[in-house]
């Protein structure tokens, strides 16, 4: 793997660390980005929301309570969606609406306005008027169908629309609430805030502002770029997430083993969004949705147990997954682009499996559920390369297709699959540089060792929380003696190194590593204290009481490569 080293400069301390890191994210307002505005002081120009279609929003739900006309809150199987689907519900039931929300079973009606998913919602609720959260934005014909059947729709979503000949292509609706600078959760927490302020009279904006927990959850969970207002709702809703009293977000950070004082964004990625996911892709995730909004602390725990569950067997069906896509290497090993299919994924884990192969072969990766109806496709991508654009490219052999440049989803009919697969494979290697394909870890600058201590690490705290767009800073360690190393871990699969320079001494952790330890000689003390060249991360490790000082590993090679390359 190719190391990337973004800083040649080396820094004199702390301070100049800093710099270097948000100079390397293209941040040049420093204050803004340490100290980020709240999401409540946030115009909705400012994050890209039309004014005018925010009041035409604001003004049909007022006609709807008046009317008391029922209302349908329409949802995704994710956790932006079911976030979303939270914020508004809630806030339209405190005021009084007629509001039902409705989440898509993913097997049984699909992605987004499908037919069967509508069939649903109108044999269950009977709304008069529809408002979707986190989708919507390409479902032109679906939302068409229901303003001649006499049914209004408001979608609020942040994907990309459609787009013919260079122009935009939007639903026939209400009201299209829309920003592709946030996730689908803050847009709905911005027409929430809106219907708040002028409907309900909240002026303090309290009541909204408790919903930013849902708010910072959901921007963690979608993978937004952590820049500007996505930033403020991340930062913003971290601290709501450590002061939460909601009961099922407490019962689900309880299940997975987090500190609530102490959440972190990686937690939040990794420790709670898999498990609310987890509903969506197996069972339901309406689940989830009761979950959040439950204010029954017996009824949460329950809730919380059920996802812990199915994100249990979640884990066993990707694994399974992995390995049917890996069987398969040799048809995309020598391609571009990765595309496995099989009737033996699960529809609810082929977009994790899709994120796994690019992280593993860093190239972008589509995987595809088949069975005798319809083919279910889930792609992940590298940057550099917007996928929904390159499957937006075969769309006439489509049934549908939506996302954004990161991450797409489409369907097709099974007998199209061979031809569908044979043109993307073909686009790729036309449209996909060999020079994004090869893989690279960025590294922010080098690090001298009198700056590697505690005091560094408190620093770069402040840089929290971390997610797209603001990785956590990786540093660049050369020529650091290796005293003693170990795997460890239940499989070891991981390698635990002590290491020293200059007097410092250091313990570092290198998590699924160990298959990289025969580089070191036999565990144990190291004849000869071979010298090293480390790429790692810096954090803080509580143990028994105890705050110390740990390296994450994420690369390493021997001193002499560094002097031969």
């Amino acid at each position: 793997m190719r190391w990337h080293l973004s800083q040649p400069s080396l820094p004199r301390g702390p301070d100049q660390v800093i710099d270097l890191v948000l100079a390397n994210r293209g941040v040049s307002d420093r204050q803004s980005f340490l100290g980020p505005a709240h999401p409540s002081s946030l115009s909705p120009a400012r994050v890209g929301i039309d004014d005018d279609q925010l009041r035409r929003a604001v003004d049909r739900l007022d006609q709807a309570r008046r009317r008391r006309q029922k209302v349908a809150v329409f949802g995704d199987y994710d956790v932006d969606g079911i976030c979303a689907a939270a914020v508004l519900w809630q806030t339209l039931y405190r005021g009084g609406w007629q509001v039902m929300p409705f989440i898509p079973h993913r097997q049984r009606h699909g992605y987004g306005l499908t037919d069967a998913a509508l069939r649903s919602v109108r044999a269950d609720h009977q709304p008069d008027l529809i408002v979707t959260v986190d989708n919507g934005i390409v479902a032109l014909e679906q939302v068409k169908r229901l303003v001649d059947q006499g049914i209004d729709v408001i979608v609020t979503d942040h994907h990309l629309p459609e787009e013919r000949a260079g122009r935009q292509l939007l639903p026939p609706a209400t009201a299209v609430v829309h920003t592709t600078q946030l996730c689908g959760t803050t847009v709905a927490w911005v027409l929430a805030r809106e219907v708040a302020r002028q409907l309900l009279d909240e002026s303090d904006d309290q009541a909204i502002n408790d919903q930013l927990d849902l708010a910072g959850l959901a921007t963690i969970a979608d993978q937004v770029k952590l820049h500007d207002a996505n930033r403020s709702f991340a930062f913003h809703g971290i601290e709501a997430l450590r002061r939460t009293g909601r009961p099922g977000l407490t019962a689900l950070i309880a299940q997975a083993g987090i500190d609530q004082q102490r959440i972190s964004a990686g937690q939040v990625g990794f420790g709670l969004a898999p498990r609310i996911n987890a509903m969506g892709r197996l069972d339901d995730g309406l689940a989830a949705l009761r979950m959040l909004c439950t204010g029954d602390p017996a009824q949460a725990n329950r809730q919380a147990a059920l996802l812990d569950q199915t994100n249990l067997d979640r884990r066993n069906l990707t694994k399974e997954a992995i390995d049917t896509a890996l069987a398969q290497a040799d048809d995309w090993q020598d391609e571009h682009l990765i595309v496995a299919a099989s009737p033996l994924f699960h529809q609810g884990v082929v977009g994790l499996v899709a994120g796994r192969l690019v992280e593993q072969f860093a190239k972008p990766a589509i995987v595809m559920s088949v069975d005798d109806k319809v083919v279910k496709a889930s792609a992940r991508s590298i940057p550099g390369v917007d996928i929904v654009e390159l499957v937006r490219q075969v769309r006439d052999d489509l049934l549908d297709v939506g996302g954004h440049p990161m991450a797409a989803g489409f369907s097709l009919a099974p007998a199209k699959l061979e031809a569908v697969t044979s043109r993307l494979y073909e686009l790729a290697r036309r449209q996909i540089s060999p020079e994004l394909l090869e893989p690279a870890v960025v590294i922010d600058c080098r690090l001298p060792p009198e700056l590697v201590g505690l005091e560094l690490v408190g620093e770069l705290e402040r840089l929290e929380p971390h997610g797209s767009g603001n990785p956590r800073p990786t540093f660049l360690l050369e020529g650091w003696r290796l005293d003693q190393f170990s795997t460890v871990g239940k499989e070891n699969s991981h390698l635990k190194l002590r290491l020293s320079r200059g007097g410092q001494r250091v313990t570092g952790m290198g998590w699924r590593l160990a298959r990289l330890s025969g580089l070191l000689t036999a565990p144990g003390d190291v004849p000869g204290h071979p010298q090293l060249d480390l790429v790692v991360e810096l954090e803080r490790n509580h143990w028994n009481g105890r705050t110390s000082l740990q390296l994450v590993v994420r690369q390493f090679r021997l001193d002499r490569q560094r002097r031969s390359s």
